[in-house]
């Protein structure tokens, strides 16, 4: 049983990642879309028929599908927590997202199931100021490699707005 419920607590994480966006209406100009893969590293709290709560951290790349290619090449950082009641997962994260110069900025992502919404909170450098937001879902997840883990790719898209 404890298998099982462990397997679609994985199962949801995978989900609540990014994917295939459905462009956000928003007052932000520049558009952007990109595809993350990472993998985590999951913590089981509970795995009861009511509830499963599961912690996960984990690491990834993102490439840049739109011209601009202003996210290509981002390693990220995650942290995130995804509850199942009634075999639906609702999820919460935050990202890291790192360029090649170093620069970083901070974004917060939510939903329930495979879909979600992404919102970029701040960062650093050429990043400092910067907001955005865009729609997320899942787009691919394999079997855990090891017990455990997750690995998954998903998408976004969206607009944002560097500072001025």
């Amino acid at each position: 049983m404890k298998g099982i419920l462990f397997s679609k607590a994985v199962a949801a994480i995978f989900f609540a990642f990014l994917g295939i966006l459905i462009l956000a209406p928003g007052g932000y100009g520049e558009e952007f879309d990109i595809t993350c893969c990472g993998s985590t590293n999951n913590t089981l709290l509970s795995t009861s028929q009511e509830l499963v709560l599961l912690g996960y951290e984990g690491k990834g790349i993102s490439t840049s599908n739109h011209a601009n290619k202003i996210f290509d090449n981002l390693t990220w950082q995650v942290v995130g927590m995804t509850k199942v009641v009634d075999g639906k997962a609702h999820w919460s994260e935050y990202r890291k997202y790192q360029d090649l110069n170093g620069d970083v900025f901070y974004v917060e992502l939510s939903g329930v199931g495979p879909e979600g919404t992404y919102k970029i909170l701040n960062g650093t450098g050429r990043y400092k100021g910067m907001k955005g937001e865009a729609k997320t879902k899942a787009v691919a997840r394999g079997k855990p490699i090891v017990p455990g883990t997750g690995q998954y790719c998903g998408r976004a898209a969206g607009t944002f707005e560097l500072a001025k």
